[in-house]
């Protein structure tokens, strides 16, 4: 009978693909230890099944195990509890993995609204729109809304200053959002609720709603479809205090254009103050819903 074939460290090495100096660690804290050792060299021989051992520790190890975990799998030798023990890792990954792509999703719509303010800051914005309807006078423009489904959270505020940036409500709603296992898919928008416009910048109490667009769900409480709509838009660039601005730019070109106001003030904070510290580069997009003044038409 002839004896069974040795294998040295070196050999174990380069069949299984595992650094020596893992192996003679693996030796060290008797995780797997060389069968047979000569003792004037200390060379260190495996046997077959060893490097069959090997190769359970390195996947193993790939999935996410530690060694303290491998080495009671090896002393218990039982293969039910490696099977259970195997498909929780696997689950476990499963859930990384999903939170990951998540966290990818969520990153990659961020870029994209990074992307968008910058295209507006450089002076690229909507060329889509055609110029019988958009002025150059704070980039504002007629368009339909693109419907979306907010995450929303209304309160009314006393004494409220829309010059104040309300940044404890913006956190707090992007923080739900995400206790909801929801992904954020767009700007802050902040809705002014049963308000004339510009009362939000008179010390009235106003019906606030801060709201995030986000992936699809049913109805329910505090969700909500926004846009869908008509709208006269304008673009503030530059420090939120002096927004007011643009406002009264933007109600003066809907005076002025045959248009009347039809539906809450919205603001969508596409490049804020949250984002980036710089002011000179804060986007904001002014939203109000809009119809023809039929009246006006009729003459």
């Amino acid at each position: 009978m002839s004896e069974e074939k040795k294998y040295s460290i070196g050999e174990v090495s380069a069949i299984c693909n595992v650094p020596i100096k893992t192996l003679r660690y693996y030796d060290e804290i008797e995780l797997i230890v060389p069968k047979y050792r000569k003792k004037e060299s200390n060379y260190r021989y495996y046997e077959k099944d060893q490097m069959i051992l090997v190769s359970t520790v390195k996947k193993l190890r790939l999935l996410g195990f530690s060694l303290k975990e491998i080495r009671e799998f090896c002393k218990d030798s039982n293969t039910e509890h490696l099977e259970k023990s195997i498909r929780q890792k696997l689950d476990a990954i499963s859930d990384e993995i999903k939170k990951l792509n998540e966290r990818y999703e969520e990153g990659e719509y961020f870029l994209q609204r990074m992307n968008r303010g910058l295209d507006i800051l450089r002076g690229s914005y909507d060329s889509s729109i055609s110029d019988d309807e958009k002025s150059t006078d704070a980039h504002i423009s007629v368009e339909v809304v693109p419907e979306m489904k907010l995450f929303f959270q209304r309160k009314v505020m006393n004494k409220y200053q829309n010059t104040d940036f309300s940044v404890d409500r913006w956190i707090e709603i992007e923080e739900l959002t995400k206790k909801r296992k929801r992904i954020i898919l767009g700007p802050v928008i902040v809705t002014y609720h049963d308000a004339k416009p510009l009362d939000q910048f008179l010390g009235c109490d106003c019906d606030v709603e801060f709201g995030v667009p986000i992936n699809a769900v049913e109805e329910c409480d505090h969700y909500r479809k926004f846009g869908g709509f008509t709208a006269v838009t304008a673009i503030h660039i530059g420090p939120y205090s002096s927004i007011v601005n643009t406002h009264i730019k933007a109600i003066q070109w809907i005076n002025e254009n045959n248009y009347q106001i039809n539906g809450p003030v919205s603001e969508e904070f596409i490049i804020s103050p949250v984002d980036v510290e710089n002011e000179a580069e804060h986007v904001t997009k002014i939203i109000i819903p809009v119809q023809k003044n039929k009246k006006r038409n009729e003459e």
